[in-house]
């Protein structure tokens, strides 16, 4: 938790899913990273989600630094080959794969694998707070997720559903409750492809979801390019 004047900033990287690859009763779930708050502007949530075997939001591990906070994760999964020509075969009973189950003898299988590391900067200032996302391995798509408290105005975004889609740019996102109070929204580094903000199977498969309430403003990158996102508070 950081605090420079009258604004407030939270980063975390508490989930337990990092250890236990699981969402479930009685573990730290949640995949918000950063949260701050400035008067009556508060930004309830930025969460980040790749397109890697739809397994949901990013939930890494924090290290604090000089200036922040960094956020770190790796995911791995992949194909399965064929079974061997000669391989016993009993595919009448489903295994574990670990994520899921299904009748495909897993341990006899040869597996492709494919990693995704994901890195985020946080920097809080007297202002706002400064994310740089960057990533290796797997070449994918992600989306970034903003919610803001309440019914906001926003501008300088196009709507997209019920959300609002910010390429490079900027976007002011004003509150109605209070005259005067807003954020801006900064990025570099993003694209003109539409954003998929996937909760991931845990959710999707039992007809779930993990949204948070609010006014999302949505994001959409490619792994391959770093990206930069500022959201400033300015002073009433």
């Amino acid at each position: 938790r950081v605090r420079r004047g009258d604004l407030s900033a939270s980063v975390f990287g508490g989930s337990d899913y990092a250890s236990t690859c699981r969402i479930a009763s009685g573990l730290a779930n949640s995949a918000t990273l950063v949260r701050a708050r400035r008067g009556g502007v508060v930004l309830r949530s930025v969460r980040v989600a790749p397109t890697f075997f739809s397994m949901g939001c990013l939930r890494p591990r924090l290290t604090v630094t000089e200036h922040g906070a960094l956020l770190a994760e790796s995911r791995t999964s992949g194909y399965y080959e064929p079974l061997a020509p000669d391989a016993p075969r009993d595919l009448t009973r489903p295994g574990d794969e670990g994520r899921y189950f299904a009748s495909m003898d897993f341990a006899r299988r040869v597996r492709d694998t494919l990693e995704l590391t994901s890195v985020i900067e946080v920097e809080v200032t007297g202002d706002g707070v400064e994310l740089t996302l960057s990533f290796s391995g797997a070449a994918t798509r992600y989306a970034v997720e903003l919610v803001f408290d309440g019914e906001a105005t926003v501008s300088g975004a196009r709507a997209l559903g019920g959300a609002w889609w910010l390429t490079d740019g900027s976007s002011t996102v004003a509150t109605s409750a209070i005259e005067g109070n807003h954020a801006v929204v900064s990025a570099e580094g993003f694209d003109d492809v539409e954003p998929d903000f996937d909760d991931g199977e845990m959710f999707g498969y039992v007809g779930g979801s993990d949204a948070i309430a609010g006014t999302r403003v949505l994001l959409s990158g490619s792994t391959a390019t770093p990206a930069r996102i500022r959201i400033d508070f300015p002073p009433c």
